[in-house]
C-alpha cells in the first residue's frame, strides 16, 4: 500500500508541471464517512488528479472516542473530447480507518477504476462514472461516481481571477459538500 501511495503522491507532482490549473476545496463529508473534508489537486483540459483528506477528530465509535482519517486519491484522464463533453478513464483509492464492522476502527483500503463522462452546461459542471473495485467486494453504492460543481457569476463589472465553486460529490459511499476554488497558473 505504501507503494501506492508513493506512486501516487510522484504523479501528483509530476502532473502538476504539466497542469495549468490548482484546486483547492473545504466542506463536510457525509455518508458511511463523516467529518470534515479538505482536498486540492491539479487539473487541466484532459486530466485531473485530486487528493483529499476527509477527517474527525474525536468521533465516537462504540461509545469510545477516536481519531478516524480517510485519504482518497483520484484520477481522470479525458480520452475522448467535444465541446463541453468529456469520456475516459479514472482511477481512484481511498485508505482510511471509516466504516470498519469492527470492534475498533482498522485501517482499511479500496482501490477502484472505472470510466467516468464529464459535461459543462453554462455554470454547471456535471460529472458521473461507474467504478469497479479492484480490493474489495462488489457494492453498488460505492461503484456509483457522480459529482456537480457550481460556478457563480461575478456581480456585474467585476471580474474573478480564480473561479469559485459549489460542489457535490459522491464517491465510494461518502457524500462531499463543499466549496472552493481553481486558479489558474
Amino acid at each position: 500500500m505504501r507503494k501506492i501511495l508513493l506512486i501516487s503522491l510522484l504523479s501528483l507532482g509530476l502532473m502538476s508541471v504539466f497542469s495549468s490549473n490548482f484546486s483547492f476545496s473545504g466542506g463536510v463529508s457525509i455518508g458511511k464517512i463523516q467529518g470534515w473534508n479538505l482536498s486540492m489537486g491539479v487539473l487541466d483540459e484532459r486530466f485531473s488528479v485530486e487528493a483529499g483528506l476527509s477527517f474527525d477528530v474525536g468521533g465516537v465509535f462504540s461509545a469510545s472516542q477516536f481519531d478516524f482519517y480517510n485519504l482518497e486519491f483520484l484520477t481522470k484522464f479525458s480520452l475522448y473530447s467535444s465541446d463541453s463533453f468529456n469520456l475516459g478513464p479514472m482511477l481512484g483509492i481511498m485508505f482510511g480507518n471509516f466504516g470498519t464492522e469492527e470492534a475498533t476502527p482498522t485501517w482499511n483500503s479500496k482501490i477502484f477504476a472505472g470510466i467516468y463522462t464529464n459535461y459543462v452546461l453554462g455554470n454547471i459542471e456535471l460529472s458521473a462514472g461507474l467504478t469497479y473495485p479492484l480490493s474489495n467486494q462488489l457494492d453498488f453504492v460505492e461503484m456509483v461516481h457522480v459529482s456537480a460543481k457550481f460556478f457563480p457569476t461575478p456581480p456585474r463589472g467585476k471580474t474573478f481571477s480564480d473561479r469559485f465553486f459549489f460542489g457535490l460529490d459522491l464517491l465510494g459511499g461518502r457524500l462531499r459538500c463543499s466549496f472552493g476554488f481553481i486558479e489558474s497558473f
